[in-house]
């Protein structure tokens, strides 16, 4: 049980380097999900399977006759506050960023649009629409 224990920590922790590490994004909520906001799960995956792993390590520790892993389930644990705080800023930024651009581009006086590759038109902002 213990070395299953470890084998699914080091399975995890390594799922959640490799989706940060990769530049492709996964689209993890199906399409039909539309009205739940894509950041919600996703970008709370890896912290999520760091989360998993502390737990297992803590686990393994308690089941142990003598404690040999304190100073590691410090490490552990102080990772996974960084990488928490990590996202509580890079969801900050994004926000910020979003509203940014949103203004940018409501507030130009240029037409400014987007579509798909069937040509059907996804965004317009104001301007456009009063130049038609």
């Amino acid at each position: 049980m213990l070395d299953s224990g470890w084998i699914l920590s080091y399975i995890l922790g390594g799922l959640a380097a490799l989706l940060q590490i990769t530049s492709e994004k996964y689209q993890l909520i199906p399409p039909y999900l539309s009205f739940i906001k894509k950041s919600s799960f996703t970008s709370y995956l890896p912290l999520l399977l760091a989360l998993i792993s502390f737990m297992l390590l803590v686990w393994a520790n308690e089941i142990q006759e003598e404690p040999t892993i304190p100073v590691i389930e410090l490490v552990v644990g102080i990772i996974t506050l960084m990488v928490l705080f990590r996202q509580f800023l890079t969801e900050r930024a994004l926000s910020s960023s979003e509203k940014n651009y949103r203004d940018l581009v409501d507030n130009s006086l240029m037409g400014i649009y987007k579509t798909n590759i069937l040509g059907d038109i996804l965004f317009a902002n104001e301007s456009l629409a009063s130049i038609f």
